[in-house]
């Protein structure tokens, strides 16, 4: 399951062209930034590297894992994140406030 959603993410930047700049650019336009914790989002270059954009760009950052026992990712960890207790609404809206 999470390496087809991973696969559809990834087609899904190939068919729009995105770029880095792109991704960069619709950081720059959120007031937050949410980092959805699966199963193998710790290992994805990906993520880490809008992490540490989002943190460049002094976003409110949040994450919620879809499971409480997937590893966070490093980037993600010591950075004053909010996180979400439970994958749900109302759970993350709370961490957004």
């Amino acid at each position: 399951m999470a390496e087809s959603l991973r696969n559809r993410i990834r087609d899904e930047r190939e068919a729009r062209g995105w770029t880095q700049a792109d991704l960069a650019a619709r950081i720059g336009d959120a007031s937050h930034f949410l980092c959805i914790v699966g199963k193998e989002t710790y290992r994805s270059a990906w993520m880490a590297w809008e992490i540490r954009k989002a943190i460049e760009l002094r976003k409110k950052l949040v994450a919620a894992k879809t499971d409480s026992i997937y590893n966070s990712p490093t980037a993600m960890q010591g950075v004053g994140a909010s996180w979400s207790t439970m994958f749900n609404f109302d759970s993350i809206k709370k961490a957004m406030n």
